[in-house]
């Protein structure tokens, strides 16, 4: 819908073939994978979308398609979204929905003709809430996310808490954006000589890398940045900060709220208590991630790429695909050196860190039974 706030805008990518489709779908079960989920930037897009909810229905996995269900210039979109409903196993499959408003601001939004900002948010809620009964009905399950920006804090715990209430699952996650660090490096063109001794600090000081480890990566990450190409990263975040200038009390409060809730639909809420008290934090991006060496949320590219995010689409590990992976014993353990030597993840991690809910949130979707 080119949503002002989405980066992915400038991304093209080819439509995945059927072909590669069923392959990831069996390289994946084969790993001991047990739920995936399609996404970017709508599936229900795909020309082949019923035949690929056909080949997920068979494969035994649990799956999720994140999808607006709609589109304001196109109303076969939505024609579609309901074949596909249809389509889907019910105990295995749902739909995740982005929602950032409660169904009244949706609803004034898009009535108002003197609205001069970006509807797309309004439209992507005023959709879910006006598919959900159906999908309650149906007992098609559903999550829905959503994303905390100033514009919305007050009402977060409204939103989750009435999709709790028709019994899908609910998740959030703080708005993502450029980090000021990340920012400069980009205006400079260059590592300063502060900024090298404080990325050299920070290797440093996780333990993961040796002495020759560090200053391999400090030295292909001044070649990144010195070439100007910052393509690699901010796939799908924004660049305006000022979405998430929220008043520490005003967080607090929110926070607050997510706890009580949280309490009450236990089933439904799915952010950990630690998760939502870390809400509006920078995040520490992978660090974590690269400690234990475990990735919750592995992206797979529309040929079989393994991306190490989806925010993050840089050439080490898109060299990886997973045909080569299932076909070379050692090049599993070869892609996880190259994440933890990655000068491009380590980069993110130290001037662009996030908190993207999916490193933290086993995801789900819930309906009433």
């Amino acid at each position: 819908m080119n949503c002002i706030h989405c980066s992915s805008r400038a991304k093209s990518m080819p439509d995945m073939s059927d072909t590669a489709f069923v392959c990831v779908i069996d390289y994946l079960k084969g790993f001991g994978v047990s739920r995936i989920e399609l996404f970017a930037n709508d599936p229900i897009l795909h020309p082949e979308i019923l035949q690929q909810v056909k080949i997920l229905n068979d494969s035994g996995l649990e799956f999720a398609i994140l999808t607006i269900g709609d589109n304001p210039d196109n109303p076969t979109v939505k024609d579609t979204f309901w074949k596909v409903a249809g389509c889907i196993d019910k105990d295995r499959g749902g739909f995740v929905f982005s929602v950032d408003l409660t169904e009244e601001d949706a609803k004034h939004i898009m009535n108002d003709a003197s609205y001069k900002g970006d509807k797309s948010y309004a439209f992507k809620a005023q959709t879910f809430w006006e598919m959900a009964p159906e999908l309650q009905r149906l007992g098609i399950k559903a999550r829905i996310n959503v994303v905390i920006t100033r514009n919305n804090v007050t009402s977060v715990s409204e939103i989750m808490e009435r999709a709790a209430q028709m019994g899908f699952a609910a998740s959030c996650c703080f708005v993502q954006y450029q980090q000021p660090t990340f920012r400069e490096i980009v205006k400079n063109g260059h590592l300063s000589d502060e900024n090298l001794t404080a990325f050299r600090e920070f290797i440093r000081a996780s333990e993961l890398l040796d002495e020759g480890e560090v200053s391999a990566v400090v030295e292909r990450a001044k070649k990144i940045v010195s070439s100007g190409n910052f393509s690699a990263f901010n796939a799908f975040r924004g660049n305006d900060p000022r979405e998430g200038d929220i008043p520490e009390t005003t967080l607090s409060a929110m926070r607050d709220q997510l706890i009580a809730l949280k309490s009450r639909y236990p089933e439904h809420i799915l952010p950990s208590e630690d998760f939502v008290n870390g809400l509006g934090n920078a995040g520490f991006g992978c660090l974590e991630l690269l400690k234990q060496g475990k990735f919750p949320q592995m992206k797979i590219g529309p040929e079989g790429q393994i991306w190490f995010c989806c925010d993050l689409h840089d050439p080490e590990t898109a060299r990886f695909h997973l045909h080569g992976i299932v076909s070379n014993s050692d090049a599993p353990n070869l892609l996880l050196r190259t994440i933890r030597t990655n000068p491009y993840i380590w980069l993110c991690a130290w001037a662009n860190p996030c908190d993207f809910s999916v490193n933290h949130v086993q995801y789900q979707t819930k309906t009433k039974k």
